[in-house]
């Protein structure tokens, strides 16, 4: 019988953090054969109840205990999300400044498939129904075209009856080329796994580390417990945030179901709890381009975004205005299925840009800086408080810090985008096209979306925020580079715009 999890120990040399890989065994398909999977380089395959009890045996004994999870997000197949992940552990077993820290690292992978990987199964997979539309099509189009009646007649019926046939052609062809499509791009059903696997199976992970690390006497919540979401997986982290929060607790319910009273306004900011369980506390949460509707930071209803930012003590949010798989492609696989009249409103958090702020680190947090896609975020607020809806979160924006990285250069290049050292360029709408074109053609040389991991500097800020949180991070640059504010020196340096919460 199939195990429902299993992990992997990240060996290197002279290991100071210990790491682990723990992946769902879901399927891609639920109907798939059963296949033995070989571990990943360097790592030892161990048994995952095993890794468990060591994660919390070294958790429980560590003076200092924080547990960082990261989570990848779609079209990310086995074969390059788990060396992606043991890389990076590599790096921050390296970083001096993490690895004197009592931290150990997870990555965890959900199951997800490379774009195109399904295009085997089209056919196969397919309703009769939609084969028989396709089937039926074929056969009117290559009818009406071998047919000499509809070319040499005279007879308008004649035409206008050939015209029908066409357009039913057209219609029957295309409806289903477009399904199958929406299924090569694997994006609806990374969804699905997502929602159905990946959420779940990591809610579970944490509830056995919590369940041993009770078992020990760990009920002091020492055990700082902290995220990182790329894409889809931001979706997936805080929606486990969510879970394994205790929806029940005053302090997070309204006094009314049309109550404007709710967590985290000034009035009971400090009564939301960041305590998971008896065991953890919610420290940090480091979003990387999230595949999250931009609606989240400013609805008043209650969302999974939202729990995630008024628990967690610190929050960082990396995007890039020419991320196009976000702009583009998200929004394009999301128009039929996300309630917008407007496709202003169809953007997501991962495209939010900071054009007003210049280069490094800024302290001075304002609404008007905060641009998603074409609009700014007061704009946005005005706006939805001119058609009627009032209980708008403009507090939940303040949780985040912001690394606006459209402009990241390293080693001479963009990292992200074709951004140049030294050119302030403002994105026009032949940009992204042309950017989009190009990471469609080369998507690992252009890769809009998921270069941050590319990057030395923003991968090393990115688990640094995770595992030693803003202040250390701060003093850590300090000490690397005997100066003062060296992380503003570091993100003018990288063209990175940085606007922090107050």
């Amino acid at each position: 019988m199939e195990n429902l999890f299993r992990a992997y120990k990240v060996e290197t040399t002279g290991t100071e953090i210990l790491a682990y890989l723990i992946e769902s065994t879901a399927p891609d398909n639920i109907d798939d054969k059963l296949k033995a999977q070989e571990p990943p380089e360097k790592t030892v395959e161990d048994d995952a109840d095993k890794a468990i009890e060591n994660i919390s045996t070294q958790l429980h004994k560590s003076s200092n205990p924080t547990l960082v999870i990261s989570v990848h997000g779609f079209n990310n197949p086995r074969h390059i999300v788990l060396p992606g992940y043991r890389k990076s552990f590599m790096c921050t077993n390296n970083d001096t400044y993490i690895n004197n820290n009592d931290v150990i690292c997870i990555g965890y992978r959900w199951p997800s498939e490379e774009m195109g990987a399904s295009r085997h199964t089209i056919f196969q997979a397919a309703p009769l129904l939609l084969i028989g539309m396709f089937g039926l099509g074929i056969v009117l189009g290559i009818f009406f075209w071998e047919s000499v009646v509809f070319w040499t007649s005279e007879d308008v019926t004649i035409h206008v009856l050939a015209i029908f046939i066409l357009m039913i052609s057209v219609v029957l062809v295309w409806i289903p080329i477009t399904l199958f499509l929406l299924r090569i791009v694997v994006y609806f059903r990374d969804g699905y796994r997502a929602t159905s696997f990946g959420i779940p199976d990591l809610v579970e992970i944490i509830r056995q580390i919590h369940k041993k690390l009770e078992e020990k006497g760990e009920v002091e919540n020492r055990v700082q417990l902290s995220f990182i979401g790329h894409s889809m997986g931001a979706y997936v982290v805080t929606s486990a945030v969510r879970i394994l929060s205790d929806v029940f607790d005053a302090a997070t319910m309204r006094e009314g179901l049309n109550s404007t009273r709710v967590p985290g306004s000034p009035s009971n900011e400090t009564e939301v709890s960041s305590k998971i369980g008896r065991a953890f506390r919610l420290k940090r949460l480091v979003l990387v381009s999230p595949d999250i509707p931009a609606e989240a930071l400013i609805s008043s209803r209650s969302n999974f975004l939202s729990t995630s930012l008024l628990r967690c003590e610190e929050s960082f949010l990396f995007s890039n205005e020419g991320d196009e798989v976000l702009r583009q492609i998200s929004t394009i696989a999301n128009y039929f299925t996300f309630p917008t009249i407007s496709q202003k409103s169809g953007y997501r958090l991962g495209n939010v840009c900071l054009p007003m702020v210049r280069y490094g680190i800024s302290t001075k947090f304002d609404l008007t800086h905060l641009q998603i896609g074409p609009n700014r975020l007061d704009k946005i607020y005005k706006e939805i408080k001119n058609i009627g809806r009032e209980q708008l979160r403009i507090d939940l924006p303040k949780h985040f810090s912001y690394f606006d990285c459209t402009d990241c250069v390293e080693n001479g290049r963009g990292m992200l985008t074709l951004a140049e050292p030294g050119v302030v360029k403002k994105m026009m709408p032949h940009d992204h096209f042309g950017l989009l074109i190009r990471y469609l053609i080369q998507p690992r040389k252009y890769d809009v979306h998921g270069g941050y991991f590319r990057s030395k500097f923003l991968s090393e800020l990115i688990y640094r925020f995770a595992c030693i949180g803003h202040d250390a991070t701060v003093q850590a640059y300090n000490d690397e580079y005997n100066g003062e504010a060296e992380l503003d020196k570091q993100c003018r340096q990288h063209q990175i715009r940085a606007m922090l919460k107050n």
